[in-house]
């Protein structure tokens, strides 16, 4: 998952800094210096940081420990360092991508900070929650899947949210409408239009 949405904001991100708008010429300077290509950037090093994680504790789980022979003892044990530097690469990333989908709410709706309020909170509390999770995950005895549990409901009720508005503010502008000739409308116009006038502010 954390993957896919690395490879998504890195298309995306390249496809709108790229494409052809009315100046002419992309601008690859200001591209480099957006905020969604640094964001991009940053979510890609902490999905690489937990997939390499991810391949040490395979070949420590199966190969080292107890010459793999109790591979599930080593991967219930959540309170070796390693699970852990996984764990907050996972978090981070989560974090990175809420905060990108919260970004582009933000710049749809003209930079309107009203509706960014209820998103805003839930990337805080999943926030708190993470820290709850992680802390969890250092006691392997502690069975206590709050923090767990309430970074799910947070992560889900921000990207819901936030592509809800996203989509129906693109619907929005683009049902308008305008006969052109009798074959073509302005509605075929004004979402490329609506994105060349919002790149400024990725």
């Amino acid at each position: 998952m954390a993957s896919t949405l690395s490879s998504l904001s890195f298309r995306c991100t390249f496809s709108s800094g790229m494409s052809k708008g009315p100046l002419g010429q992309a601008n690859y300077a200001v591209l480099m210096k957006s905020t969604l290509f640094i964001s991009a950037w940053a979510l890609f090093i902490a999905v690489t940081g937990f997939w390499v994680v991810t391949v040490i504790r395979c070949f420590e789980g199966f190969i080292y420990f107890k010459d793999g022979q109790d591979a599930s003892t080593y991967f219930t044990d959540t309170a070796r360092p390693v699970a852990t530097i996984g764990y907050v690469f996972f978090g981070v990333a989560l974090v990175i991508g809420d905060s990108m989908i919260i970004y582009r709410l933000w710049v749809v709706w003209s930079l309107n900070k009203t509706v960014i309020i209820l998103p805003v909170l839930g990337l805080c509390g999943f926030i708190a929650s993470g820290v709850i999770a992680v802390e969890d995950k250092l006691h392997i005895n502690r069975v206590r899947p709050v923090g767990l549990t309430l970074c799910t409901v947070f992560t889900i009720v921000t990207n819901v949210y936030c592509t809800a508005l996203i989509a129906w503010k693109i619907w929005e502008i683009t049902s308008i409408c305008i006969p052109v000739g009798g074959y073509e409308s302005a509605g075929t116009y004004s979402l490329p239009t609506f994105y060349s006038t919002h790149i400024k502010h990725l």
